[in-house]
């Protein structure tokens, strides 16, 4: 594995996100994927742990700036998530001009952090397929979708699956590419339950193997 690999394992473990976790938004005339704030957050304590403890967004400074008129409400902070750290800053519009009028947002402040929490994931790969554009690709959307049939193949078919033999596992390591990736491992897996020791080992050929609960029967791989 190279340096480079090595350097987006966390990257590649996080950067998928689901498409019932995502939600398209019109406005001004634009249209842009969000992500379902709830489900980040879930996704991060995953990974880091309990917020507030592990990971947070800590010292916390807002400003206010008045553009003729309009009120830019303006948030430094900084990201903490175990050793990591680095500082971030974010800004929404308290109060803006409407066709109606001026405009004051109440949710301004809730809707800063949680977007800043979004962005400060993001620097980590949270989510980033759909910030590196790919949800605007209909075949990364196809496969996606193949993903989540996956899943469905792991929950219905798991309990009563032969577990992995070595060479079925060796077979993947050695031909599992980017052309036959989906196709191959909707079928392993259609077939087959896995012990951890095989699980890892899927893991090293950055395969996402968070839907899959690896089986304890004693067998050895």
């Amino acid at each position: 594995m190279t340096m480079e690999n090595k350097n987006l394992n966390f990257w590649s473990k996080v950067c998928k996100t689901p498409i019932n976790k995502t939600k398209q938004v019109k406005q001004g005339g634009m249209s842009y994927t969000t992500i379902n704030a709830q489900y980040q957050l879930k996704q991060a304590t995953n990974q880091f742990g309990v917020y507030g403890v592990k990971w947070k967004l800590h010292d916390l400074k807002h400003e206010l700036i008045n553009i003729d008129n309009e009120i830019l409400l303006v948030l430094n902070a900084k990201f903490k998530a175990n050793e990591c750290e680095f500082p971030i800053t974010n800004s929404i519009y308290l109060k803006r001009k409407t066709k109606n009028g001026l405009k004051i947002d109440t949710d301004a402040y809730k809707k800063l952090e949680t977007d800043t929490l979004t962005k400060a994931l993001s620097k980590l790969g949270f989510n980033a397929d759909i910030f590196e554009g790919l949800y605007d690709n209909q075949n990364y959307l196809n496969s996606l979708s193949l993903d989540a049939d996956l899943k469905n193949v792991d929950q219905e078919y798991k309990p009563t699956l032969p577990v992995a033999k070595n060479d079925q596992i060796e077979y993947l390591e050695k031909n599992l590419n980017d052309n036959n990736k989906d196709q191959l491992l909707k079928r392993f897996f259609s077939k087959c339950s896995v012990t951890q020791k095989q699980l890892d080992r899927l893991e090293k050929l950055n395969i996402d193997c968070s839907h899959i609960t690896p089986v304890n029967d004693g067998t050895k791989d």
